[in-house]
Formats: C-alpha cells, structure tokens, sequence
C-alpha cells in the first residue's frame, strides 16, 4: 500500500508524476555596464606651477586624450579577460600532462572534475565585446 490518495498513485496530473519537459539552448545577449576609476599617469597637462608667492596653479587636462592614457596603462575588460582565459588555459595543460601520469581509474577524480571546471571558465571569459567606452 502506497501513501497517495485513493486512485492518485497513477494519475498523470498528479504534481509527483509531472515530469519537466528537456532543457533548450537558446542564444541570449547579456549587456552588462563596468566603470571603475583608475589612477592614469600623463604629461598632457598644462598648469601645475608654482609662483613666487606660493599659489599652484591648478592643472588643466582638458587636451588629454584620456583613452590613449587608459590603453596604454590599463587592460579593458575584455582584454583582461582574454588574459585571464589564456592563465586558464595554461593551468588546463597543465593538468593534461598531469593526468598522463594517473592510473586510468584515477583520472576520473579531482583532476578532471577541474579540466571540467577551467574549460567552463574559458568559455565563459572568450567572446565578450566593447560595445561602448568613455573616458572621463
């Protein structure tokens, strides 16, 4: 004897029998907005002297090409990732050549568990695109 209500064992509506349809890959766009404030180096600027009394004057930047100044000291987003997908990839042959050495009923483990892991982040890191960028 079953604990479900009386004819209900069978039931296909019964929530217990439902079974959830296969899952379906679809193609999505995620967008996602970054900003971070860095500290940039330049010597496009004007001002910044001292007179004879003391005063500094304020400096002017506004004829520094502040996208030249980030690209030149900094990875964008997508550049970092693409670095940080090649140091994946790097430790990923490194477990290849590891798993050499492991007897056969081994590899299926922590190692590969991993590998699994590290491609998933591969994945993930390649393919973004810079859709917009200021600099201020």
């Amino acid at each position: 004897m079953d604990n479900y209500p009386a004819g209900a064992a069978n039931d296909p509506r019964a929530p217990w029998n439902q079974v959830d349809p296969p899952a379906v890959a679809f193609n999505v766009a995620a967008t996602f907005t970054l900003e971070k404030t860095v500290e940039l180096t330049t010597v496009q600027y004007e001002g910044g002297e001292t007179d004879d009394e003391g005063y500094t004057e304020p400096y002017d930047t506004l004829q520094v090409e502040w996208k030249d100044e980030y690209k030149e000291q900094q990875y964008n987003p997508v550049e970092l990732l693409e670095k940080l997908a090649d140091l994946v990839e790097q430790n990923l042959d490194v477990i290849r050549s590891k798993l050499l050495y492991l007897h056969p009923e081994w590899r299926t483990g922590y190692l590969t568990t991993e590998m699994r892991r590290y491609k998933g982040m591969v994945e993930c890191a390649r393919g973004w695109k810079i859709t917009e960028e200021s600099y201020e």
